[in-house]
């Protein structure tokens, strides 16, 4: 791995064992995602976070997103632990995508989509092996430990513009839900 790379899967892991709530820990992006602004009205609100299995999170799971100073913002609280980020919306396609700024240079982005008619948000993160594909072929920048290419942590290095292009041509790089999230 690169020294870069390095760097950024050792800040990762400080701030994504604190942040999960966006579907896929493995795959983190060093650049935000560049498309149409999406209206925040519908996301806005408290939200109760779930598997899409119904599966147990341990203690509940609550996530109020908010606007603050005219800044989109994520707050994720899980007993007394309570974490804040800066998040972003974008239409890319028929996908919209929400981002959180990790810091340091860091993204994390997932697909949302809200369930036809219900108040339900479903949250889809990037698929692993989608984008470990992705990057062995060559059409997405980004880094997989060449020592452990079954490594859980791949930093996806690509511009926003090529990010964005490979979001329409390959709408698999986000895989099944990871979260739902029910307006409370």
């Amino acid at each position: 791995m690169t020294k870069k790379a390095t760097r950024i899967v050792g800040l990762t892991f400080l701030v994504v064992g604190a942040f999960g709530l966006l579907g896929c820990k493995e795959v983190v992006f060093t650049h935000e995602i560049v498309g149409d602004a999406v209206d925040p009205t519908p996301f806005l609100g408290t939200w109760t976070v779930a598997l899409p299995d119904g599966g147990d999170l341990g203690e509940p799971v609550d996530a109020v997103i908010r606007i603050e100073e005219g800044e989109l913002q994520i707050e994720v609280s899980q007993g007394e632990v309570v974490t804040e980020k800066p998040a972003a919306l974008t239409q890319i396609g028929a996908t919209t995508l929400l981002s959180l700024d990790l810091g340091l240079g860091i993204w994390r982005h997932s697909k949302v989509a809200f369930e036809d008619g219900s108040n339900r948000l479903v949250v889809s993160g990037p698929d692993l092996q989608a984008v470990k594909s992705e990057i062995l072929g060559g059409s997405l920048a980004g880094e997989i430990d060449p020592i452990d290419m079954a490594s859980e942590l791949v930093v996806v290095d690509a511009e926003a513009s090529n990010l964005a292009a490979r979001i329409l041509a390959n709408p698999t790089l986000f895989g099944s839900p990871s979260y739902v999230l029910t307006k409370q």
